[in-house]
């Protein structure tokens, strides 16, 4: 058990190593905040195991990057699969740990009340006027705050063992849906705190798309929507040569947006009748999914705060295909600088 910041880490018991080798599950509590959540860490082959007390105390890892994921309970194995697929044919991969930020339920892979507090962004009443009686609590800041202020620095000070010589370097932060706009809302508050943020499929239309404004005031960019970039198209095998940045840009974060093509534009499954498919194209269409990530995108690269930024349309895919697609990509984004 580790103590830090008034959060207390407790590891579970290790799971069979052959059901989950070189994974790790801890809840992280808050007793004065009434708050637990579940967290997942996930560390390479190579280094040993499989279980944290397993690895070799002279362990050395001169560099070490983090992958920060939200909505734990649907995506931390599938991002520690993705590292683990990965490795056999990359062998030039870095070290990379993925610590999953989930919750303590087990009925279910999304708990729409704590993500929708710790994801929403507040209400901008500067810009909107007074905020309704009815508006959900906002709790992206706190959010922020555990992650950098106290998650962090546990993973890099407390996981591994204290002998062990691990560079931790670069870290990258992923979202989807609403987890995609905590990402970027979260660029806005500390463009450094992260050096690669991953947004996929973003709900960028909360508050009647207030997060264009807030992007626009806290990035200092003209928010010109209408302009449509080219996206990366996803039948091709890899993404496109990344840029090399000039020394003075590599200090710079990068972006990684993605969407599927029939978040905006449904295509009718053989199952729906003509009830089901135009109930669900009324549905989406306003939201705009498609329109809204190319706004996104064109914001951010007219800022200029970013060392690259990559717009990506899954082509047939739905906004849960989406997660896992984007997932996988944007590792390799994040780990190819």
């Amino acid at each position: 058990m580790s103590l830090l910041s008034n959060w207390t880490f407790t590891a579970f018991p290790p799971l069979p190593a052959t059901l989950l080798p070189n994974v790790a599950i801890y809840n992280a509590t808050n007793n004065y905040l009434n708050l637990t959540y579940q967290i997942t860490v996930s560390f390479p082959f190579e280094w040993g195991g499989p279980t944290i007390s397993d690895l070799p105390s002279n362990l050395t890892s001169s560099n070490t990057l983090t992958w920060y994921v939200t909505d734990g309970n649907a995506l931390a194995l599938t991002a520690a699969e993705n590292l683990h697929r990965r490795k056999p044919v990359e062998a030039t991969q870095p070290d990379t740990i993925v610590v999953s930020i989930g919750y303590p339920f087990t009925d279910r892979v999304y708990d729409l009340s704590r993500r929708g507090y710790d994801f929403r962004p507040p209400y901008p009443t500067d810009l909107r006027g007074p905020e309704p009686p009815d508006t959900p609590p906002s709790g992206a800041d706190e959010f922020i705050d555990f992650i950098s202020g106290t998650l962090r620095p546990w993973v890099q000070n407390e996981v591994f063992p204290s002998t062990a010589s691990i560079n931790f370097t670069r870290d990258a932060l992923y979202g989807h849906s609403f987890g995609g706009l905590f990402v970027i809302y979260a660029l806005t508050q500390s463009p450094s705190l992260f050096d690669t943020y991953v947004s996929a499929s973003p709900g960028l239309w909360l508050y009647n798309n207030s997060i264009f404004t807030t992007v626009s005031q806290k990035l200092g960019a003209p928010f010109l929507p209408g302009t449509l970039p080219p996206t990366i198209s996803s039948n091709s095998t890899s993404l496109p040569d990344p840029a090399s940045p000039e020394d003075s840009e590599k200090s710079k974060p990068a972006v990684f947006i993605a969407y599927g093509s029939t978040e905006q534009f449904p295509k009718r499954r053989r199952t729906w009748t003509d009830a089901q498919f135009w109930e669900t194209r009324n549905f989406l269409n306003p939201l705009k999914m498609t329109d809204q990530a190319h706004d996104m995108y064109d914001l951010l690269v007219s800022s200029g705060k970013f060392r690259d930024v990559v717009l990506k349309e899954y082509d047939d895919q739905d906004h849960a295909t989406v997660a896992a697609s984007a997932l996988g990509d944007g590792i390799v984004y994040f780990e190819d600088w």
